[in-house]
């Protein structure tokens, strides 16, 4: 008897409030892109003094799902390198980035999306001396493109990717501020 009127007030609440709908389109997004490293490599280049510098620039890989039609939530791995010859000696600095995000899908058509998003993580930086560091990551969207037919298509973001490494300083500081990419959605 105790249970009665838990179960009423269920069963109410699932009669009068409507049922979520389904977004149109699908509702799995995989993206694979590339970004710059225009800001780190010139700060990098006047902050150290080293020449004969290569850079990977941001390679990384992207998954969204789609609860509606605007909001879609998912995570992000991206990996980054620099490499420089200096007396014979070979140094690398490698720098991987896992972020939750979440991205609001503001404009949607048939062939094209526009969309802006947010996410916070973790940076971990490693050298080939054997340091490491770990910094809470932000990645900023300020708007992104997508364009396609089907289940393929491609893209274009504008934002940032920043990490800081202890209070007094940034570590990654408009690190990917453009980049492009194909996507899988289904």
């Amino acid at each position: 008897m105790k249970k009665l009127p838990l179960i009423l007030i269920l069963l109410g609440t699932f009669i009068t409030c409507p049922a979520a709908t389904p977004p149109d389109g699908p509702r799995n997004l995989v993206r694979l892109g590339w970004g710059d490293m225009m800001f780190e490599a010139l700060a990098f280049h006047s902050g150290s003094g080293r020449s004969n510098f290569g850079y990977t620039g941001h390679i990384f890989a992207d998954y969204q799902y789609r609860f509606t039609k605007v909001v879609s939530f998912g995570g992000q791995v991206d990996f980054q390198g620099i490499f420089w010859t200096e007396d014979e000696a070979r140094s690398r600095n490698y720098d991987l980035t896992i972020i939750p995000s979440v991205r609001f899908t503001w404009f949607d058509r048939e062939h094209v999306k526009l969309y802006s998003g947010v996410g916070a993580g973790l940076l971990m930086a490693f050298d080939n001396g054997g340091q490491f560091k770990a910094a809470p990551a932000l990645n900023l969207n300020f708007i992104g493109v997508q364009a396609g037919t089907g289940h393929w298509g491609g893209f274009f973001d504008l934002g940032f990717l920043s990490a800081l490494t202890n209070p007094n300083a940034v570590y990654l500081l408009g690190a990917r501020m453009l980049s492009a990419g194909v996507y899988y959605s289904w």
